[in-house]
Formats: structure tokens, C-alpha cells, sequence
């Protein structure tokens, strides 16, 4: 017996464009390479995310690193053999009958080497400012839209805290509920499976000693 038995259609919530690969990649081809149909719906396109030193260093905090991250969610994506990208907020991400909305970055700071916090730089569109009802809207009208057998997102505290982790968590959590009830527009579905990833702060810990030991070439 396996985890994944009947499962034929997966979505992934994620909060970043790379989200994908780090916390889930191995999974989501494992997954496709067995014939499964795989859909990651990413909440923001990690406007403010960090840049690793390195010949695209010049990206962190200007307006190109944004169409970046995308080019670079869409290459993951297709290389896993997932669906995508869909941004939480467009259709089919968006509850029925709503004008799109954009989730933005609602970045963050480390509070010790491997547990994050919020940062000073969420503005008022920013994932974590939304709230979890209207966002959970949105991701409902897209696991209904996929017919999802099974949805994965984060554990409650988002891996190692980052907000907009967190805020996938409770915000996958309630859309999965939300999916099954009537109190939106469209057919209900029932999810019948619903898993967290999980990390240590030890693995997370090793994990970014090695990415930061990684040396890119210049092109």
C-alpha cells in the first residue's frame, strides 16, 4: 500500500516561484513519471526574493528579477512534467465571477540561521495581508477546476517560518474544506487526500550550508 494509491490528479500550493523544486521536486516527478497529472499553483512570483551570490546577484530588488523567477518557474515546471505555471489569484486560481488579483512577495529576515520571520517590506497586496477566506476562495476554484485527488502544501509552520509559507499552509487548508462546502460558486469537490511537507531544522539547516558552498559559473 502506498501514500499515493488512486491518486491520478496532484496539485502543489506553493508561495515562490523555486518552491516547486526545493521543497517538492523530487516528488512532483516521481509522480508525473508514474502517469500522474500534476498542477503547482504558485501564490506570488517572488518579487523580493534573495539573490545567491553569483552572476545574477545585479536581479535582487529591480523589476527584472520578477519576469526571472517565472522564466525560471516555467523551465522547473516543464522539466518535472508539471502543469503550470498558475499564479493564485488568475483564472482558473481566482474564485468565479472575480476580477484577477495579484498576490505579491510578502517577503522576510532570518531570525536565527534556519528559521525565518517576517520582514519590513509586505505592502498591501502582499500574500500574507490578504485574507485566508478570500485567497482560499481562489485556490478552491482551482482544485475544483483540476478535480483534485490530492492537494500538498506546507506543514502549519511553513517549513521554517517564512510568512508566505505559512500563509500557503492556512490558506491550502482552508481551500481544501472550502472545495467541498457550497458556499462558493461552481461544483463541489471533495479532496480525498491532503499532505504537508515536512523538513527538520537540522536538513534545513545542512541544506543552505550547501547551497551557499555552491559556486555558479559566471555564464
Amino acid at each position: 500500500m502506498s501514500a499515493f494509491d488512486g491518486v491520478r490528479r496532484v496539485v502543489f500550493a506553493h508561495a515562490h516561484p523555486d518552491d516547486e523544486t526545493l521543497a517538492t521536486g523530487a516528488l512532483i516527478q516521481h509522480l508525473t513519471r508514474s502517469g500522474v497529472a500534476v498542477a503547482v499553483v504558485t501564490a506570488t512570483r517572488g518579487e523580493l526574493g534573495a539573490v545567491v551570490p553569483g552572476p545574477l546577484s545585479a536581479l535582487e530588488g529591480t523589476p527584472e528579477l520578477e519576469p526571472h523567477r517565472v522564466g525560471e518557474l516555467t523551465a522547473a515546471l516543464r522539466a518535472l512534467g508539471a502543469e503550470g505555471p498558475y499564479f493564485l489569484g488568475d483564472p482558473p486560481a481566482r474564485a468565479i465571477g472575480l476580477a484577477p488579483r495579484r498576490y505579491t512577495d510578502s517577503g522576510m529576515r532570518w531570525i536565527t540561521p534556519t528559521v525565518a520571520g517576517p520582514g519590513d517590506e509586505a505592502g498591501p497586496d502582499a500574500f500574507t495581508a490578504a485574507e485566508v477566506a478570500q485567497a482560499a476562495a481562489d485556490l478552491a476554484a482551482f482544485v475544483r477546476f483540476w478535480r483534485a485527488d490530492l492537494v500538498v502544501s506546507y506543514e502549519s509552520d511553513g517549513g521554517y517560518g517564512h510568512p508566505d509559507h505559512v500563509q500557503a499552509h492556512r490558506v491550502t487548508t482552508a481551500a481544501v474544506a472550502a472545495s467541498a462546502g457550497d458556499g462558493h460558486p461552481g461544483e463541489p469537490w471533495q479532496v480525498p487526500k491532503f499532505y504537508w511537507t515536512v523538513m527538520d531544522g537540522e536538513s534545513m539547516a545542512e541544506a543552505l550550508e550547501s547551497i551557499n558552498e555552491v559556486e555558479l559559473p559566471d555564464s
